[in-house]
């Protein structure tokens, strides 16, 4: 009996690769992006500057949101991966005000973001617990 004939290598190399980019969701709701809260934030520039980032990375898409509900964390961005499961594998990340925080934040974003590299140790402080994580009253 002779051996199975191996796979087209033409075939193989036709497998679709997996989806890569990321959505992020800035809110701009009640506080987000308030220039009353948060006087010295250059507000639209963070929105061109994560534009900018975006653009770079095929499959990424920035969308501006209302209130997202984490007003005590204002600014709020969450960077949420393509795929199965990318609701739980969304970062969120608040208190977004700063140059040096939106630089590490395109550059994550650059860099493929949550499927693709490790969150900067710049965001790791912004990181809001997810909201299955937090701890419910009484528990």
């Amino acid at each position: 009996m002779s051996a199975p004939a191996s796979p087209d290598p033409e075939l193989r190399s036709h497998r679709p690769e997996r989806r890569s980019g990321c959505t992020v969701v800035v809110c701009r709701g009640c506080c987000c992006g308030n220039t009353s809260k948060h006087p010295h934030t250059d507000h639209d520039e963070h929105i061109q500057r994560l534009a900018e980032a975006v653009a770079g990375q095929p499959g990424s898409h920035l969308r501006i949101s209302s209130c997202l509900g984490m007003c005590s964390w204002s600014n709020v961005v969450v960077v949420r991966p393509r795929g199965k499961d990318a609701a739980r594998r969304a970062r969120w990340l608040g208190q977004v005000l700063h140059e040096p925080d939106i630089s590490a934040l395109c550059d994550w974003i650059s860099d493929g973001g949550p499927d693709r590299a490790e969150i900067p140790v710049a965001l790791e402080r912004l990181q809001i617990p997810m909201r299955e994580e937090t701890p419910l009253p009484g528990r």
